[in-house]
């Protein structure tokens, strides 16, 4: 059983990874967009807000991308543990 939960694991570890380097990121944006709010030049700020936008829009779409990737990965470790399940409470159920 330990086989089918070690890919979930791996895929978790690997959002954890992802999701850190997305905090990181909106970190370094936040930090930029502090220091060019504290010397204002008009369009800079239009910028930084697109920027933002756009940074949103991508860590939007890779959590989705991720949280695809997951379920997939979780209904595939479903679909070969069910058969053993079965098994097991025919196993029960016989006792």
């Amino acid at each position: 059983m330990n086989n089918e939960i070690a890919p979930v694991l791996d895929i978790l570890e690997e959002l954890k990874q992802e999701c850190k380097v997305i905090s990181k990121a909106q970190v370094e944006l936040r930090t930029t967009l502090a220091e060019q709010l504290s010397n204002p030049k008009g369009d800079s700020v239009k910028t930084q807000e697109s920027m933002q936008i756009h940074l949103s829009k991508e860590t939007q779409a890779k959590i989705k991308e991720h949280q695809l990737f997951v379920l997939e990965a979780l209904s595939e470790s479903s679909k070969k543990l069910d058969p053993k399940f079965e098994m097991l409470q025919e196993l029960i159920s016989k006792q």
